[in-house]
């Protein structure tokens, strides 16, 4: 009995060795904040409802603010450039410093999330289209709409089900794309668009993070782990149950060491932590509305519901540096319980305002 409270002790020591501190709240956006990405800078990346793209600075000045004609959906970064893409399949590229560059017309079928390579873009819902720079389609794949919820259904509120792909990442020459309400997870080779291989999960695939050879998987209600050295066939490492997350995109993210995932588990309106190693939950915090996440050095974006952004400080040492390690101790006491180059050419741009703030 002593050492099970000892045992517990320990535990909630480690629990909250984790703390976050508010440096910031940005008030200027006026939908909910779909996803979140940092530039090697610290400069972010926020896609949201209320149809517009911004770029906002480390200290939470407002770069850039683009709008289109839909809900901005996707957002992803490579080598100095932000891309964007709403709903209606308008891609924006725009320099971190907040110039935009050009915006490219594609369409509905693959206006849900974007990913950038060093010599173009994937754009993914129905379809995952894959574009160079001068808007030219380099492939075109079929993921599929269909609908087939396992579990409970729920519509209306905040939730628009709606069939193809929520959200992607590429890593190891693959796009992985969580294929949603229709509980797969697919591998598509970026050589040449081939479905490689698909997981199947019994309900819907919410969101999906990559760092090195992990990848994270958020199924409705569980937080996946799976070894990608083969990204082909992903070996799953671990998953956890505990999460309640019930709708749209919610993508997990790693810290910049692959030593944490955090998750915004909208459901229980809570950011969680969990380290990667054993999959425990390290940290958890309170934050109602929350909705989206992004990790960059000692610095944790939350992006809310009703259009708040906050910007976090990590004061755990072992979040600060990429080189940190996890110190065995820590282990053995929780045991029980593109580069973007050339000159653009995209032609077919329309239905975009770009306002710098004076």
């Amino acid at each position: 009995m002593k050492r099970t409270s000892i045992l517990i002790t320990l535990s909630l020591v480690l629990l909250n060795a984790i703390e976050l501190k508010v440096l910031w709240e940005f008030h200027g956006i006026n939908g909910t904040i779909e996803d979140l990405k940092f530039s090697t800078n610290g400069v972010l990346g926020v896609a949201s409802w209320d149809g517009c793209a911004y770029l906002i600075s480390r200290e939470g000045i407002l770069l850039n603010k683009t709008c289109g004609s839909r809900e901005v959906l996707g957002v992803d970064y490579l080598s100095g450039i932000f891309g964007f893409v709403n709903r209606s399949g308008e891609v924006y590229l725009i320099y971190e410093n907040g110039t935009l560059l050009k915006s490219f017309e594609s369409d509905f079928d693959r206006g849900q999330d974007i990913g950038l390579i060093s010599n173009g873009f994937l754009i993914c819902r129905g379809y995952c289209t894959l574009y160079d720079l001068n808007g030219r389609k380099k492939w075109d794949t079929f993921v599929g709409r269909q609908i087939v919820l396992r579990g409970r259904l729920v519509i209306g509120g905040r939730c628009v089900l709606r069939g193809g792909v929520e959200d992607l990442v590429i890593g190891k020459g693959y796009a992985f794309a969580a294929n949603t309400y229709s509980g797969r997870l697919q591998i598509i080779r970026m050589e040449d668009g081939e479905i490689v291989n698909t997981l199947y999960f019994p309900s819907w695939v919410q969101g999906v993070g990559i760092c090195g050879s992990y990848l994270a998987v958020i199924v409705n209600t569980k937080l996946y782990l799976y070894d990608v050295s083969d990204p082909s066939n992903p070996k799953m490492v671990w998953n956890v149950t505990g999460v309640n997350v019930s709708c749209n995109e919610h993508s997990p993210e790693f810290s910049m060491n692959c030593k944490y995932i955090a998750i915004p588990d909208e459901g229980n309106g809570q950011l969680k932590i969990y380290e990667v190693e054993t999959g425990r939950l390290v940290y958890f915090k309170n934050v109602p509305g929350i909705w989206s996440v992004a990790w960059w050095r000692d610095r944790i974006a939350v992006g809310l519901y009703n259009g708040t952004l906050i910007m976090y400080r990590v004061t755990d040492e072992l979040l600060d540096s990429p080189e940190a390690e996890v110190e065995p101790i820590l282990l053995k006491l929780n045991e029980p319980i593109i580069s973007l180059l050339g000159t653009l050419s995209l032609n077919f741009f329309k239905r975009v305002t770009s306002r710098r703030p004076r």
